[in-house]
């Protein structure tokens, strides 16, 4: 399942590459799932495209994207809206809202007792990201990234996915 996942997603990300006019930028990066509880204990490969500013929206731009674990443990692809802030010439930070759509565990199972996965509640849950980055010039950043899924209680109690991590982004 996770390598249908990041084929798509590949296959998506170069046909969208060819389109430089949709792009403001790429990123890649690797998480830590589940900082804040630990229950899954994998490691992610985030990518992430930025529509360039001509799609923006609410001041956001628009971003679709994807946490595909290393492991068995939660992957998903998200989309959603970017607002970018300029503390310094250098440094950033960004806030992102959207929704995400996952492959984890809706509810606890026996199978969990075997391999933990949290259990999300929905298949569609919110997405919130917080972003602090370096720009080290006007094409190449660094940034610290924490990710959060959840269904915010509109479908019973979950404590959500954290991930944090760090990701290269590569600007057109």
């Amino acid at each position: 399942m996770n390598r249908l996942i990041l084929l798509i997603l590949f296959s998506i990300s170069f046909c969208l590459i060819g389109q430089r006019v949709l792009a403001a930028e790429i990123r890649i990066g690797v998480l830590k799932q589940d900082v804040n509880f630990r229950y899954e204990k994998g490691i992610a490969i985030n990518l992430e495209y930025l529509f360039s500013e001509k799609y923006k929206f609410w001041g956001g731009y628009p971003h679709i994207g994807a946490d595909i674990s290393t492991g068995r443990y939660t992957s998903s692809f998200y989309s959603g809206l970017t607002w970018h802030f300029d503390m310094t010439e250098f440094i950033f930070c960004e806030l992102s809202l959207g929704g995400a759509f996952h492959n984890g565990e809706l509810k606890k199972s026996p199978k969990q007792r075997a391999f933990k996965k949290r259990p999300l509640g929905s298949r569609l849950l919110f997405r919130e990201s917080l972003s602090l980055g370096v720009k080290l010039n006007e094409i190449h950043a660094i940034s610290l990234i924490l990710d959060h899924i959840s269904n915010a209680d509109i479908v019973g109690s979950n404590a959500g996915l954290t991930n944090l991590g760090i990701r290269y982004d590569y600007k057109f």
